[in-house]
């Protein structure tokens, strides 16, 4: 699922560009057409150019094993030089790798979570929903930063109101809880509500477990939230 996750961040961020070289879109069309060969031998050449959408791409491929034996130090230069440029999907990808034990700096251990925090924060200043939902997530379970809920309570609401339904649920949890916000059932139900209806379906042992606590009046409030912020959104 990683590996399809990074794949898909590679076609949105070609799709986002505005202006191709012609090189470039014949190593899209070419890799597209699963010509791996070509498309690599292009994307190597147009890196060493400078061209940050080919780093990205030719980075996706090392990390990915398409096209050429899976290197993920390779994989990493050219993330490395793509996040330079300012492309936070670039960012994303290399937190995943420190996560994930991908990638070492010397002396490190297998996983580095000091490092794929600070990636993850780069990444989220810029926008990138993923890199918020797992921000908060570092935050929230003091993984390479010292615990702070109500950071954790930031990100998860910066990505929720991107739509992404893991924060959706995770702010459900954090106002059952009491973490980071005060204790209220009402928010939390509304985010249940939210996150079931954008599919997460463990979000229904919570709204059974939360709804035998409260009125109904309180039940009908919550629902009446959620269905006013998926109306504007």
């Amino acid at each position: 699922m990683k590996k399809f996750k990074k794949i898909i961040l590679f076609i949105l961020l070609l799709n986002s560009l505005s202006i191709y070289s012609n090189e470039l879109l014949d190593a899209d069309e070419a890799f597209m057409l699963h010509d791996y060969s070509t498309a690599f031998s292009l994307y190597e050449k147009l890196s060493e150019e400078g061209e940050v959408a080919a780093q990205f791409s030719l980075a996706m491929m090392y990390d990915a094993g398409v096209g050429v034996s899976q290197d993920y130090k390779r994989a990493f230069y050219w993330y490395k030089k793509a996040a330079e440029q300012g492309v936070a999907e670039a960012k994303y990808n290399i937190g995943i790798m420190y996560i994930n034990g991908q990638y070492r700096d010397k002396g490190s251990v297998k996983e580095n979570y000091e490092q794929a925090f600070n990636w993850y924060r780069s990444a989220a200043e810029q926008g990138l929903v993923e890199a918020q939902v797992n921000l908060g997530n570092m935050y929230k379970n003091g993984q390479g930063t010292p615990r702070d809920y109500k950071q954790a309570l930031h990100w998860f609401n910066a990505s929720a109101e991107q739509g992404d339904v893991k924060a959706q649920f995770n702010l459900g949890e954090m106002y059952k809880s009491g973490h980071g916000v005060p204790h209220d059932y009402i928010e939390a139900l509304k985010w249940f509500d939210i996150a079931l209806e954008n599919g997460n379906e463990i979000s229904v042992t919570y709204i059974n477990y939360i709804s035998k606590k409260m009125t109904l009046s309180e039940i009908e409030t919550a629902q009446k939230l959620a269905r006013e912020w998926i109306q504007d959104h």
